[in-house]
C-alpha cells in the first residue's frame, strides 16, 4: 500500500482486511497523519468504533446524519484541529482535514455511497 496512491483490498469476511485497517490507521496516527474512515451504514460504526477505541484511545470521532448540530460543530473543528481518526458517512469528505493520508471506504459497492440526484454527484 505504501507505493501506490489509490489500491483495492478484498477478501471475504474473516479474511483479515479489518486487521489490515488498523495497522494502517496506527501507523498513520503515530506520526501525525489523519485517517477518513467512510462506513455506508450508521449501523455499522458501533462495533468498528469499539474496537478501535480500545488500540487508540478516543481520538476517534464519529460523523452522520444522526448526531446533532452541536456536535457536527465540534467535529467539525476536531477535523480541522487534526482530530486522527474520523469515521463517517459519506458527508465525512467534505470535513475540513489538515493532514488526510488515509482515506479507507469500507464495503465500497455498497450503493449508499452513490449519490446521483441532486448535485454534485459523488
Amino acid at each position: 500500500f505504501g507505493e501506490k496512491e489509490v489500491a483495492l483490498l478484498h477478501g471475504v469476511t474473516g479474511s483479515g482486511k479489518t486487521r489490515l485497517y488498523l495497522e494502517l490507521i496506527r501507523e498513520i496516527t503515530s506520526r501525525g497523519g489523519q485517517v477518513l474512515y467512510l462506513l455506508p451504514e450508521i449501523a455499522l460504526t458501533t462495533q468498528l468504533v469499539g474496537r478501535l477505541q480500545r488500540i487508540l484511545g478516543n481520538d476517534i470521532a464519529v460523523y452522520h446524519s444522526k448526531i446533532n448540530y452541536n456536535e457536527r460543530v465540534e467535529i467539525w473543528r476536531s477535523a480541522a484541529a487534526g482530530k486522527a481518526v474520523i469515521m463517517a458517512a459519506r458527508s465525512g469528505l467534505f470535513l475540513p482535514f489538515q493532514r488526510l493520508e488515509l482515506i479507507i471506504v469500507d464495503e465500497e459497492h455498497d450503493a449508499s455511497f452513490k449519490q446521483f440526484d441532486p448535485a454534485p454527484r459523488y
